[in-house]
């Protein structure tokens, strides 16, 4: 990719404990429970995730992970991996993600994309051709990477790869990328610079969150390494992503109002706003090496989202009805129109470095959790028909 500077520093990645302070363990049951979650898959549908930069995952890890947190369920066997898997050298994102895409949505077929090279951009662009060229792609894909500095890929490159994003959508693929780890992405302390590619408007971009006590219960968004989040400096949203304009402008108005946004030349006010929506993403038992780590990012969020997608368009094959494809048109309109279908989060902030303020949690859709986090129960009401 000739107009792709290599990667260099604030890429997508977890957190492991140290950064996490005193967040509880928590697993696919207590995932699952707060969103309302009681299907389970059939085998029906195929979802994935993309490693890169060497991230790989150990079959043995998997079988652990789901002895330990399903223990009723055998089906931990990953169909299909695309590329390069090192079962020796099991990677901490990789085991994040494919054991919560596998734990949140069991029974479903699993594919595993992975990609030896440490260039990301070049590695991204390959995992979009290999999707592009199957004819039986999985229908959901979750990647947990990006990069939110301001040594981001050319406007060539970001053009090139929301082609081949919207064209995956056409054909019926969710493409559900983390939104970022490092708040509202401050840049020489000046401007706010949120990840791409979650800022992409042929993207679901996804944010995390955290339980205000214990395991259970209402939500914010996470602080201890700050949920990403933000408005793109070159995608614009009157033009890419209309369908967001009426809860994006909402949220600008009444913080606006409030006073509590960052002070206007830091952000694009019209650009692309991240993330669409949240998930729980901190203290994620994950089972890297044989050893239970507690494991927290946007890179945990993700493939939680992927995995309720997955489930839906199981039900919804099973009813008749085409898979969901692109989400987030769908995901503004419900929000819009039914109060219950996610959970509004109020608390927190994107506070990052030297830039002091970033943008803060807000009722409706706002810059640091998107539209809240899902109500599964009325989803499969509204969606899976």
């Amino acid at each position: 990719v000739d107009d792709a500077p290599p990667p260099r520093h604030r890429f997508v990645n977890p957190r492991a404990a140290a950064a996490l302070g005193t967040a509880p363990l928590i697993g696919p049951a207590e995932i699952r429970a707060r969103y309302n979650v009681t299907a389970v898959g059939a085998g029906a549908v195929a979802q994935a995730v993309a490693e890169f930069q060497g991230q790989y995952y150990r079959p043995s890890d998997l079988k652990q992970f789901f002895g330990k947190y399903l223990p009723n369920n055998p089906n931990f066997t990953v169909a299909k991996v695309v590329g390069t898997n090192n079962a020796d050298s099991p990677g901490v994102e990789a085991s994040l993600d494919i054991q919560y895409i596998m734990g949140v949505a069991p029974n479903e077929v699993n594919y595993f994309y992975a990609t030896a090279e440490f260039d990301f951009w070049d590695g991204l662009s390959k995992w979009a051709t290999a999707v592009s060229g199957d004819a039986d792609a999985p229908l959901v894909h979750s990647l947990s990477y990006g990069d939110q500095g301001a040594d981001q890929p050319g406007h060539a490159y970001k053009d090139r790869m929301t082609k081949a994003f919207q064209q995956m959508g056409a054909r019926g693929l969710s493409i559900i990328f983390a939104s970022g780890d490092s708040g509202s992405g401050c840049d020489f302390c000046v401007y706010l610079q949120p990840s791409f590619p979650a800022t992409s408007p042929a993207v679901t971009s996804v944010g995390a969150t955290r339980f205000l006590a214990g395991t259970t219960g209402a939500e914010a968004a996470v602080e201890a390494f700050h949920s990403g989040g933000g408005f793109s400096w070159y995608f614009n949203r009157a033009k890419q992503a209309k369908w967001q304009d009426d809860a994006v402008s909402a949220y600008l108005k009444a913080a606006g109002d409030a006073g509590v946004l960052p002070s206007n030349f830091r952000y694009d006010a019209a650009g692309r706003g991240t993330p669409d929506v949240s998930a729980l993403g901190i203290g994620y038992a994950v089972i890297v090496g044989g050893s239970v780590r507690s494991v927290g990012g946007t890179s945990a969020s993700a493939p939680t989202f992927a995995a309720l997608v997955s489930l839906l368009n199981e039900q919804r094959k099973a009813a008749g009805t085409a898979p969901l494809g692109f989400l987030n048109p769908r995901i503004y309109q419900t929000f819009a129109a039914n109060a219950t279908a996610f959970y509004d989060v109020t608390e927190g902030n994107g506070d990052d470095g030297c830039c002091w303020t970033g943008f803060p949690a807000f009722k409706g859709w706002d810059g640091v959790t998107g539209v809240g986090t899902p109500n599964y129960a009325a989803l499969s009401e509204l969606w899976a028909k």
